[in-house]
């Protein structure tokens, strides 16, 4: 992750959705940027979307996926 914050594991329902900007590990230029979006549900809910390059100030769209944990 790109600032490495917050750390998704202090990550609760109290936060608003969270950005994260994903870099490759490797060092391909061509490889691609992505931005993640995550925001807590509930304890066991999580609501994400991924978004090609790094978006400055994305929204969630019918495309969000949730995942229980």
């Amino acid at each position: 992750m790109h600032g490495n914050t917050p750390d998704p594991a202090d990550i609760d329902k109290s936060y608003r959705a969270v950005i994260y900007h994903l870099e490759p590990y490797d060092t391909n230029p061509e490889a691609p940027r992505i931005t993640l979006l995550v925001q807590m549900i509930s304890e066991e809910k999580i609501k994400v979307e991924a978004f090609n390059g790094w978006v400055r100030n994305p929204n969630f769209t019918d495309k969000a996926r949730y995942y229980t944990r």
